[in-house]
């Protein structure tokens, strides 16, 4: 069936791919039949980081800051139906400041072992952690950011982190996997392109593959400033609230890049998303918070769009309460602060063995 699938798409124009792709899903956001359509799933572990992104509005949070416990953890994913194939252990906070996050996924792993686990780090507290206890836990993926090739480069954007510390603890993981014979996790370097990484393609690749790390993901970076109105974005995010026009200003001078690896296009003085989409498909991909509440997308980082809690009620309860029309139609506020973009994918991942 999946072979048939790929040769419709690979003769099928693309315009008409995108035609039958925007009248399933508005089908589905109009009926209850996109509660079986839920394929994944964004589980955070925490809302507290320990550092802080120059764009990043996550460490100044209004909402109540706290960690998922591991009770709650198998609470919650006993209750993700069958349809779930794939879940995202971590959203606005840093994963690995929840010490129980291996044992977490060792749990849904022993349950159910079809379900693609990824975790996404700053790589800060990598060393917190045993290599023989990550790679037991039967994790299928892990990105560790990496934005620069150098301590300098890195650090001017993730202010508060440690280069040298990560570099170390990553090079620790990829030779305990090489070692033991571990076949997970894939173990990524992801890297933030944007004008001051970009130029620095083929060191960053150097440093990845001297590391060794299974895989690079050149990652193109969002700036909501560019596109976003500022009015809202300050009523969105208590950190955009405390910045001036020109230093919200100042984020396109310093990171935005013209070429294939923006985001974004400049016309006429004025951004925009390239190939934006104009209807959006996050109701089949809801985010769930450390505490249960239940929200449409990741661009969701206060809980405006909360619309259930999973803690309390079973899955199916709490999607139907899912606005999935207004969020197809992109009608909620936080749709304003969207990237989505049918550029296909907003990374390139390069093989590096």
């Amino acid at each position: 069936m999946r072979k048939v699938k790929n040769l419709v798409k690979a003769l099928l124009p693309q315009s008409l791919l995108h035609f039958i792709w925007y009248a399933q899903y508005f089908y589905w956001s109009r009926t209850s039949k996109y509660i079986k359509k839920v394929n994944s799933v964004t589980l955070e572990t925490t809302n507290l980081c320990d550092i802080h992104c120059t764009v990043c509005a996550i460490p100044q949070l209004r909402r109540k800051k706290g960690f998922l416990t591991l009770e709650d953890f198998k609470i919650i994913f006993g209750r993700l139906p069958p349809s779930v194939k794939n879940l995202r252990m971590n959203y606005s906070g840093e994963p690995l400041l929840n010490k129980a996050i291996f044992q977490m996924v060792k749990h849904a792993k022993e349950l159910r072992p079809e379900v693609d686990i990824r975790i996404s780090t700053n790589g800060t507290h990598l060393g917190n952690f045993p290599p023989e206890e990550i790679t037991a836990s039967g994790l299928d993926e892990l990105d560790i950011c990496l934005d620069g090739p150098t301590k300098e480069i890195h650090e001017e954007y993730r202010r508060g982190s440690d280069f040298d510390k990560i570099t170390a603890a990553a090079k620790r993981l990829c030779e305990y996997k090489s070692r033991s014979g571990a076949v997970t996790p894939r173990i990524i370097q992801m890297t933030l392109l944007n004008k001051k990484t970009a130029p620095f393609i083929p060191q960053i690749t150097a440093l990845a593959a001297e590391i060794g790390f299974d895989e690079l993901q050149l990652r193109y970076m969002g700036i909501p400033p560019l596109t976003c109105p500022a009015p809202l974005l300050r009523k969105l995010y208590t950190y955009y609230a405390t910045l001036s026009d020109e230093e919200m200003g100042s984020f396109a001078e310093r990171y935005f890049t013209e070429d294939e690896y923006s985001l974004y296009r400049k016309t006429a003085g004025a951004y925009a998303v390239k190939k934006e989409m104009k209807k959006c498909f996050s109701f089949i991909s809801p985010v769930i918070y450390y505490n249960g509440d239940v929200s449409v997308c990741c661009h969701d980082g206060e809980g405006a769009a909360v619309f259930g809690n999973i803690l309390k009620e079973d899955f199916t309860s709490v999607m139907k309460k899912m606005p999935a029309a207004d969020v197809y139609d992109k009608k909620l506020e936080i749709c304003r602060d969207c990237d989505l973009s049918w550029m296909g994918v907003n990374f390139q991942t390069l093989k590096l063995k």
